[in-house]
C-alpha cells in the first residue's frame, strides 16, 4: 500500500531552549509525520476506457484534474469530473466526497463553466480513434461535452487539443456513420449527430487521393 507523509502541525506545545534547525532534519521526531493511505481511483470516459491515479483523501479535485492532465494532455480547464451522478467542485477533497472505485470524465469543449442542460442542446459524444488517430502513450477513446450547434471545426480542434495532435496537423479527419464529415462550417445538428453518439478519428494514409467523391461528403 503506498503511504504518503504529511507534516503534523504541534499545536499547544511550547518550545524552549529551541536549537537552531539543522538541514540533516533529525529534529523531526516520528510523531510529528502522519501517514496517509494512498487509494487508486479508475478515471473512465463515456466510451468505457480508464486510466488509474493514485490519491490520498487530503487531494483536492483541482490536483486530481493536474495529474488526469499529466497523463493524457487534457487542460484541467477542460474537464469535469462526476461521481455518483454529482459533479465534483474544484476546492473540495477526496474525504469531503467519500470517492472511491470509480470517477467519470467528460471534456467540455467550452472550457469551463457550468454544462448545458438539454434545453442548450448539451450533449456527450464518443471519439474513437482510429490509423494512429493521437499520441502513442494514450490509446484511449476520447469523451466529450458539446452542444448540438457546435460546428465540426470546433469539435476537431478539441478532438486534437485531446489528442495531444498539432493544431495545424491537417492530416486526420472525422467520419460519422461512414461518411467523412469535411464542412467544417456545419454544425453537429445539421450533421445529425446526436447525444451518445459516435465518431472516428481517422489519419489520412500516405498515398491516398485527397479527393472524396460526393456521396462521402458531409
Amino acid at each position: 500500500m503506498e503511504m504518503k507523509s504529511v507534516k503534523a502541525e504541534n499545536k499547544g506545545k511550547k518550545l524552549e531552549n529551541a536549537e537552531p534547525l539543522r538541514d540533516d532534519c533529525d529534529h523531526i521526531n516520528d510523531s510529528d509525520v502522519i501517514l496517509e493511505k494512498a487509494q487508486v481511483i479508475h478515471v473512465q470516459w463515456l466510451g468505457g476506457k480508464t486510466i488509474p491515479i493514485s490519491v490520498v483523501s487530503s487531494d483536492t479535485i483541482a490536483t486530481m484534474k493536474d495529474m488526469i492532465q499529466d497523463k493524457l494532455g487534457i487542460p484541467s480547464s477542460m474537464q469535469k469530473l462526476k461521481f455518483e451522478n454529482q459533479l465534483l467542485e474544484d476546492g473540495k477533497t477526496v474525504a469531503e466526497y467519500r470517492i472511491r472505485g470509480t470517477i467519470y470524465l467528460i471534456i467540455n469543449l467550452r472550457g469551463g463553466g457550468n454544462s448545458a442542460g438539454p434545453n442548450c442542446g448539451g450533449m456527450q459524444i464518443v471519439v474513437k480513434r482510429q490509423n494512429g488517430g493521437g499520441r502513442p502513450d494514450t490509446d484511449t477513446d476520447i469523451s466529450l461535452e458539446v452542444k448540438n450547434s457546435d460546428t465540426i471545426q470546433k469539435v476537431m480542434s478539441n478532438v486534437k487539443t485531446s489528442a495531444g495532435i498539432h493544431p495545424k496537423d491537417k492530416s486526420f479527419y472525422l467520419e460519422f456513420n461512414g461518411k467523412r464529415l469535411t464542412n467544417p462550417n456545419r454544425t453537429l445538428s445539421e450533421c445529425n449527430i446526436r447525444d451518445r453518439a459516435t465518431l472516428h478519428l481517422t489519419r489520412i494514409r500516405i498515398g491516398s487521393s485527397s479527393s472524396i467523391p460526393p456521396s462521402g461528403r458531409n
